[in-house]
């Protein structure tokens, strides 16, 4: 039988919205906490405007005076942009229960005029879909770590190679030939490491031509003339990087025979005219 009697008031937490955020390519839940803050015992159900997107678990209840119920009010995954959400609201309608009545949910107690609402009436929408993500702050973290980790990278290529001309400068000057083998290790090193690259590079030129250019970023030419053209210029600089690798090595070494002779004295001055190759290779 319906009330006469205006129910007391309630209590929801959160008051007035529910908020929804993004993504919503999967089921969200949020939890209403209700509250009977009347002397009396109520009966309690929620009505959307929306059954298809939103649900609420459990939808009606009783409750003593003081006590509370967690409500968990869901929203099911939806195209956002291409439904209409302007209208979706999330109402809980309330009324006090007959006196003598069992503790057990009853529809009928709401056919009367004693009920409550809330939120309050009118056509507002209380569900709130928040489609715009939070800016991630972390993403500046993350470049300022890699600017450390490059300046770190950039640090340790540099040193040693500082470190290296330093001892070869000390060596020339100073006229100290065990001061030259770093740079003559290490030239012979790099001229080791392009002779295995050019090699490589050169087998697979024989093997697969696409393959050859694509290693070199080439591989985007489709004119078998101007395939060949570009394979020409590529193994040719493969050939001059090489062969000045070869003169690097060549030229460290000799200084350090020529230093070496002349702390033992033994650097006379030659009266044959040197051969042009001879120019090339001696430094001094």
């Amino acid at each position: 039988m319906a009330q006469s009697v205006p129910p007391g008031d309630i209590a929801t937490q959160p008051g007035t919205k529910i908020v929804f955020n993004a993504p919503y390519d999967d089921k969200h839940t949020y939890h209403i906490k209700v509250t009977n803050s009347s002397a009396r015992r109520i009966g309690w159900a929620f009505k959307t405007t929306n059954m298809k997107r939103l649900g609420v678990d459990p939808s009606a209840g009783v409750l003593d005076p003081k006590e509370n119920a967690l409500i968990a009010v869901s929203c099911d995954a939806f195209a956002y942009g291409q439904e209409d959400t302007n209208n979706d609201r999330v109402t809980i309608e309330w009324t006090n229960t007959p006196d003598g009545a069992a503790k057990q949910f009853r529809r009928e107690w709401f056919q009367g005029d004693g009920m409550g609402y809330q939120p309050g009436g009118g056509a507002q929408p209380n569900v709130m879909y928040v489609h715009q993500q939070p800016q991630v702050v972390v993403v500046d973290d993350c470049h300022h770590h890699h600017h450390e980790e490059d300046a770190a990278r950039c640090l340790l290529w540099f040193l040693p190679h500082l470190l290296l001309i330093l001892v070869t400068l000390y060596a020339l000057k100073r006229e100290r030939p065990r001061f030259m083998w770093p740079i003559i290790i290490f030239a012979a090193t790099q001229l080791f490491i392009w002779c295995l690259v050019s090699a490589f590079s050169f087998l697979l030129a024989i093997i697969s031509t696409d393959t050859f250019l694509g290693l070199f970023g080439q591989g985007h030419h489709d004119d078998l003339f101007l395939k060949i053209f570009v394979v020409i210029i590529v193994k040719s600089l493969i050939l001059i990087l090489a062969a000045f690798l070869f003169w690097r090595f060549t030229v460290f070494r000799t200084t350090r025979i020529y230093l070496e002779k002349k702390m033992d004295g033994e650097a006379a001055p030659s009266t044959e005219e040197p051969t042009p190759l001879e120019k090339l290779m001696t430094p001094v």
